[in-house]
């Protein structure tokens, strides 16, 4: 018969002077320490042990963004090419503001025209009692008061139509809706930092313009191409924007006088086909001028945001499109 404790059954281990008997697996080996069952993970010294997904893939941050890939951030230092807003070069950067067009315009184009409708009404009011002869006494205080009132109106509307842009752009960049409502929602919340940093960077580019056209130029470009990424989807402030900024220069700058030159030929172009249909002092022309400007104010969106994007990869390898809609909703 079989010894005592020899028999088989429930828990059994090999018996005394047997081989195997008293043995665990040891340290290092696979199984040390393990239970069975889910949750089991790699032993010390294995494959894997302590590993979690990288950034991008399955199971990583940002994973839960649809349409989106997996590109090696970082890798040889150089930026994905299949991310929405982070470009690869020169060409990248201006295909990736057409993109945010083609992607986007509706939802922008709206917003614009609201922010817009405020200015529209004010200027046709305003060019409607000019384009009297004699306006009278009490139209002219009228109008004054309306300008004033209008103008904290206009800078309202326009602050909430930049966070609203820069959250449909990253929003629908990552394959997510963007609905009308959300973007006015999330702006409203953005709206006094905007307005706070908004003022100061433009004091400082009024200032250098006017001590010496260069600084202010080079502020305007920097606060252009960073401060809403920065206030809206970072909530930093000034020193930010230069930070960013400065990290890469020589490219910045280019991007930013590119960006400045197509603004300036823009303008003047539009400026002649509304010197050729209307009157400067119509009400038309105030339309019109409207609704030709439409296209420039999307483009400036898309460099701004695409800009910003570009900026933020270059100073850390792993941040994408997916890891700022996740700072933007945070």
């Amino acid at each position: 018969q079989p010894g005592y404790g020899e028999q088989p059954g429930y828990g059994q281990q090999p018996g005394y002077g047997q081989p195997g008997y008293g043995q665990q697996p040891g340290y290092g080996q696979s199984g040390y320490g393990q239970q069975p069952g889910s949750g089991q993970q790699p032993g010390y010294d294995q494959p894997g042990y302590g590993q979690q997904p990288a950034y991008g893939q399955p199971g990583g941050y940002g994973a839960g963004y649809p349409g989106f890939g997996a590109p090696p951030y970082g890798a040889g230092g150089t930026p994905p090419t299949d991310d929405p807003l982070v470009p690869p070069d020169f060409g990248g950067w201006a295909e990736r503001i057409v993109n945010v067009l083609k992607r986007s315009w509706k939802t922008l184009a709206i917003i614009q025209l609201i922010a817009a409708l405020p200015g529209l009404l004010i200027a046709g009011f305003v060019t409607l009692g000019l384009d009297d002869d004699d306006p009278s006494a009490a139209f002219v205080s009228a109008s004054l008061a309306v300008t004033l009132v209008g103008v904290l109106i206009i800078v309202a509307f326009a602050l909430l139509a930049q966070g609203a842009s820069v959250w449909v752009v990253v929003r629908e960049a990552t394959g997510r809706p963007a609905p009308l409502g959300e973007a006015v929602s999330f702006a409203a919340r953005r709206a006094l930092p905007l307005l706070g940093w908004g003022i100061l960077a433009a004091l400082i580019t009024v200032v250098g313009l006017v001590l010496c056209i260069l600084p202010g130029l080079y502020a305007g470009i920097v606060f252009y191409m960073t401060l809403a990424g920065v206030v809206v989807i970072e909530r930093g402030g000034i020193d930010r924007c230069f930070a960013l900024f400065n990290r890469r220069f020589g490219p910045s700058l280019a991007r930013g006088l590119v960006g400045l030159l197509v603004y300036v030929v823009y303008s003047l172009v539009t400026g002649l086909i509304v010197g050729l249909i209307a009157d400067d002092s119509t009400v038309a022309s105030t339309i019109l001028s409207a609704l030709l400007g439409l296209p420039l104010s999307l483009l400036a969106v898309g460099f701004a945001v695409v800009s910003y994007a570009e900026l933020r990869w270059h100073e850390q390898q792993t941040v994408g499109t997916p890891q700022l809609a996740a700072e933007l909703e945070r």
